[in-house]
Parts: structure tokens; C-alpha cells; sequence
């Protein structure tokens, strides 16, 4: 490669683009203040040409020449460049004046590294002034790119923010991009909790089932849990805010010295699937409930007295259940003296519902 010290001036339209060089766009407003520039000033940088006029370096400028309908343009000459050397120019004024996107840095350095030219990472970021693991992240880029097809939706930097899970996974995440369901500043966040999520969870967050804020909560909640809040939260038996007050309850009793008995854990929860059962059946009939009333097969009065009725139903069904709970092991765990205060609620208990017994409507036959 021969480097001319002369700068000549030309006639504009003697000039070619090179069609093989790394940009691919050229930006109208990018172009239009080179013109303006030019307008002003003139063009103060040359631009460089091989021995047929085919620009190597410079298009934008020229572009903007153009624009600004100037007649000439300063020009050096480079005679004898190599199409890797010609790439490497290309590449290097590129980077640091006029930014490439991200999909066309990667595939510029990629054909600079592919030449051959250069032994090792290293020795090309010295050449283009990058940092190693950069021009290793660009390689590593390509490379999963061509291999997996995905396009210029996806940023270099958000394929190599996938690196670390396997393949199917990366890929999987990397479709949520391109789809807009993921953010591209959500991915490394949504990597750390795919890593960390256990089966179920990840399976579901990729079924889009749930998004990628909450699937990163309930991973949160999952590894704080004890093991039978685990599995209530995976089966999702648990909603995650019922799950989120249980795990900052047990670590509070904790704080305070307190040592959590697994088997009252266990019963604390199945306490809370219990309580998310009934609160989801009471939005189903809060919503079954709704249709009669805009359909008009019920008046909204009529409504809220059923509703109310299936309310108390279940609260006297649920009182029942825990009372049925209490027996000689309960009396075992809480203690004799514990036991003792208890029966007189339990007398005040019986009393009254007798009381209700003799003064309510019974069905025929009771």
C-alpha cells in the first residue's frame, strides 16, 4: 500500500462508492450537516481513493459534497491497498468518527478477523484500539448470529448479554427481543433470572406466561422461601404478594431470635393456599356475578345479597374446617395451660351457636 502526501482536487462525480465497505446507511441528517459544513468551510478533510476513484474513506464526506452541489472535492490517493487493508481503514474511520450500528460493526470485524491477518483478539483491538474481550464479544456475536439467523433487531450487545445459557435458551430469549415482549435493557436481568429460576418458573416465563418483571419477583421470593412455600409458589398455590408478606414475616421472626418450626411453616402455608383458593373464588363470582347484572338477569341489589350470602357461607365453612383442625396433637404442641384458657371460647363458641340453631329457618326434616 502506497500513500500519496499530494491532496488533488477532483471533479465530484469522478467518484465511486465502494460497495463491499462495512456501512450500509447513511443517514439523511448525518449527510445533510456534512453539507452544510461543507456549505460554509469546504470540505477540510480529503478523501481517500485507490487508483480508480473508488472511495475507501470518506463516502459521508463525499455524500455531503454532493449534497451541498460542490463542483470539486480533495482527494488522496491510496495505490496498491489490499481488500484487507482497504477494510481496515474503512473500519477504523468508521468507529471512531461516523459510529457504525451495531450489526455492522460486528460483521466488519468479523471479515477483518477472517482475513487472517491477524493472529490473535489481541492484536486486532490494539489495531482498531478496542478492548480484547470486545472484539471477542463481536467474534462470539457473528458467530451465534449466522448460526441462529436472527437479524439487525438484535443488537450485538444483546446476544453476548445471552452468553452463559444454553443455546436453546439463548435463542428462546433472544425471540422475546425481536418480538418486543423483552426490552433489550431488560436482558441481562432476564438472563440472571432464568439462571436462578427453578423448572416450572422458567417454563412458564418462556411460554409467556408470565412477563419478565414478575417471573424476576417470584424468583426473588422463591429463593428466599422455605421449602414448603417453595412448592407452593411453584405450583402457584400462593400468590406471590401472599408469598413476598410470608417470607418477610419469617425473616422478621428470625431477626428477633425466633426459630421457625417446619411443621407450623407447613401449616402456615397450606393457611395461605387455602386463603388464595377462597379469594380466587371470590373474584370468579365477583365476575359471574357482574355478567348477570349487565346482562340484566339480575338486579344489582338482588346481586350484592347473593353475593353477600356466598361470602358468609364460606367464612362459616372455613371457621368449621379449623375447628374440625383442633384436637389432642393441638393440645400437645400449644400446652395445658394454653389448652385450658381455650375452653372457655369454646364454651362461648358451642353457647352461641346453639343459640343460632333454635332461632334459625331449618331446612324440612332437621
Amino acid at each position: 500500500m502506497k500513500i500519496s502526501k499530494t491532496i488533488l482536487e477532483v471533479p465530484v462525480d469522478t467518484l465511486k462508492p465502494d460497495r463491499q465497505q462495512p456501512r450500509k446507511t447513511f443517514p439523511e441528517e448525518e449527510v445533510a450537516g456534512i453539507a452544510q459544513t461543507i456549505k460554509a468551510q469546504g470540505t477540510i478533510n480529503a478523501i481517500e481513493v485507490d487508483e480508480n476513484d473508488v472511495i475507501i474513506t470518506g463516502e459521508i464526506r463525499w455524500r455531503g459534497a454532493k449534497k451541498a452541489g460542490v463542483k470539486t472535492v480533495p482527494i488522496r490517493r491510496i495505490l496498491n491497498i489490499t481488500p484487507e487493508e482497504r477494510l481496515e481503514r474503512q473500519l477504523i474511520e468508521n468507529l471512531h468518527h461516523t459510529p457504525l450500528n451495531s450489526v455492522e460493526r460486528e460483521n466488519a470485524i468479523y471479515k477483518l478477523w477472517k482475513t487472517g491477518r491477524y493472529k490473535t483478539h489481541r492484536e486486532l483491538a490494539q489495531v482498531l484500539g478496542y478492548k480484547e474481550e470486545t472484539i471477542r464479544d463481536y467474534i462470539e456475536a457473528k458467530e451465534f448470529r449466522d448460526e441462529t439467523a436472527f437479524g439487525a433487531k438484535v443488537s450485538t450487545r444483546v446476544i453476548t448479554s445471552t452468553r452463559g445459557l444454553p443455546k436453546e435458551e439463548r435463542e428462546q430469549v433472544l425471540k422475546k427481543v425481536e418480538k418486543g415482549a423483552v426490552r433489550p435493557e431488560q436482558v441481562r436481568e432476564v438472563v440472571k433470572t432464568i439462571k436462578q429460576a427453578p423448572e416450572p418458573i422458567k417454563e412458564k416465563f418462556f411460554k409467556g406466561e408470565i412477563p419478565a418483571g414478575k417471573a424476576k419477583k417470584v424468583v426473588e421470593i422463591y429463593k428466599k422461601a422455605p421449602k414448603p412455600l417453595k412448592q407452593a409458589i411453584i405450583k402457584e398455590e400462593v400468590k406471590p404478594e401472599r408469598a413476598e408478606a410470608a417470607v418477610k414475616l419469617y425473616e422478621e421472626l428470625e431477626r428477633s431470635g425466633t426459630e421457625l418450626d417446619e411443621t407450623r411453616v407447613a401449616q402456615h402455608v397450606e393457611q395461605l393456599k387455602k386463603e388464595t383458593r377462597m379469594e380466587e373464588a371470590q373474584a370468579k363470582i365477583q365476575r359471574e356475578t357482574s355478567k348477570e347484572v349487565l346482562s340484566g338477569k339480575k338486579e344489582a341489589f338482588d346481586t350484592m345479597i347473593m353475593e353477600r350470602g356466598r361470602i358468609f357461607v364460606r367464612e362459616v365453612k372455613d371457621v368449621a374446617w379449623k375447628v374440625k383442625g383442633w384436637g389432642i396433637p393441638t393440645m400437645m404442641r400449644v400446652g395445658a395451660e394454653s389448652w385450658i384458657e381455650a375452653q372457655k371460647y369454646f364454651k362461648q363458641i358451642r353457647d352461641h351457636m346453639d343459640l343460632l340453631l333454635r332461632s334459625s329457618p331449618t331446612e324440612k326434616g332437621d
